[in-house]
């Protein structure tokens, strides 16, 4: 009975936790997806670079000036994974849903973990140690996202450590060399700052543009409207072909009285709608808006001209409706 009476519960623990693990995996992919649409314009680059790369300084490390170590197997794997980040874009939509996970899967091997074992291997050389800097920087600039940047850089050097070391490599008992780890983590955290930085600021910028974008959008709806019930209320007065009267048709003194004023609004309208495109435009560029044309207005008066502007007089809406 005690137990029977505690089974309704664990549903209720388990809902919100599974809830919870759902939202958070959900999250992550949206993450990766992010990352990958941000790399995405350079893909097709920097895989070109990697696939001419990884032969060309095979020949040199090895025939040009030689090096204790190098791999053939991992240079040939880093290359088909390049081809195969090219290849796979161009497939169906249905293969294009695993191109972020498999990009972040080629990246790791490429860049991080290939230059860590290679530095491991050839025992910490000068040449390796400025590789595995380079490939540093190229990491922090192809992994948009920060966090999804740490993990995988740890990782692939904690996988590259353990291959190393069961290739034998010396490189993991050379406590001398450990002087270079905080360069290594000076050079992730402070290029994660700066770049973060850099791309707050752009992703600011490309928000603001965004907003004024949609500002002059609605700016523009506003008088094309207004011209829009003007020139119904002008069809409204003046005859269509299948009038009787087609050849000819006299206004009197009060209908061309309303055209005229239809006419006037019109251009006001055009005339307001520029000048806000203009001052929306000149908004984005900050240096180019002069506090010195600033002025104070009363709000009222604001309102009252904006309602007298883009308002439909009731005796134009009643001619409309006759």
């Amino acid at each position: 009975m005690f137990y029977k009476a505690f089974l309704p519960i664990k549903p209720m623990i388990c809902l919100p936790i599974v809830m919870s693990f759902k939202s958070g995996l959900i999250g992550q992919m949206e993450r990766i997806k992010r990352t990958y649409e941000y790399a995405a314009p350079n893909i097709t680059l920097v895989a070109w670079m990697g696939i001419l790369a990884f032969p060309f300084y095979y020949v040199v490390w090895t025939y040009v000036f030689p090096q204790p170590y190098e791999s053939e197997v991992l240079r040939t794997v880093g290359s088909i994974m390049l081809i195969g980040l090219i290849v796979l874009r161009a497939f169906s939509e249905k293969t294009k849903r695993f191109l972020p996970y498999y990009y972040l899967v080629a990246i790791g091997f490429t860049l991080p973990f290939f230059f860590c074992y290679m530095m491991l291997m050839n025992n910490w050389a000068t040449v390796w140690v400025m590789s595995f800097m380079s490939s540093i920087f190229l990491h922090i600039l192809l992994i948009y996202d920060t966090r999804i940047m740490v993990v995988q850089a740890v990782i692939s050097v904690l996988s590259a450590i353990v291959l190393a070391y069961f290739m034998g490599g010396q490189g993991i008992y050379m406590e001398q060399s450990l002087t270079y780890l905080p360069i290594f983590g000076f050079t992730y955290i402070f290029g994660s700052l700066f770049f973060f930085r850099n791309q707050n600021e752009h992703e600011s910028k490309f928000a603001i543009a965004k907003s004024f974008g949609a500002g002059i959008a609605h700016e523009m709806r506003n008088p094309l409207s207004a011209m829009y019930s003007s020139l119904e209320v002008m069809r409204a007065i003046i005859p269509n072909k299948s009038a009787i009267f087609r050849n000819s048709h006299q206004l009197n003194t009060e209908e061309l009285q309303r055209l005229n004023e239809i006419i006037d609004d019109s251009m006001k309208t055009i005339m307001n709608g520029n000048e806000t495109i203009d001052l929306l435009l000149t908004s984005i560029d900050q240096s180019r808006v002069s506090t010195s044309t600033f002025c104070r207005n009363d709000g009222k008066a604001v309102i009252e001209n904006a309602i007298r502007t883009f308002a439909i007089r009731p005796r134009l809406m009643q001619k409309q409706c006759r």
